[in-house]
This record gives C-alpha cells, structure tokens and sequence, in this order.
C-alpha cells in the first residue's frame, strides 16, 4: 500500500517568502505547491495554514482512493 505525506517548507525570500507544499507517495514527490506571502497579506500563519489545510484535503483525498 502507497504510503502519502505532505511537507511544509519554507520559500525563499527571493521568491516572495510564505510556504512550499511538498505532497509525496512514498518519498517520491507528487506535487509542490506555493503559498506565497504575498497572497496572504504578508501573514506567514494565514499562508501556512492554507498550506496544511491543503495537505491535509490532499491527504484525505488519497485515503478514498482504491
């Protein structure tokens, strides 16, 4: 059985600082997304909570594959 996971990284500030979202399947990576700061007003826990939200609807949409 594939084992998921989700990551939650810090961006660069280069790159506008906020959060990657680093979703894998068994180490290997599947999907990265972006929540930069600037989407969020500047808020760092705003941006972070979007990601987790993220990851964990990813997660769960994982789980009722067959």
């Amino acid at each position: 059985m594939a084992r998921y996971e989700f990551g939650i990284i810090p961006r660069h500030k280069e790159l506008g600082g906020g959060w990657n979202l680093r979703m894998t399947r068994d180490g290997e990576e599947m999907e990265l997304e972006a929540f930069p700061l600037a989407a969020y007003g500047g808020d760092e826990v705003a941006a972070y909570n979007a990601a987790q939200q993220k990851g964990v609807e990813w997660l769960n949409s994982r789980s009722r594959e067959k």
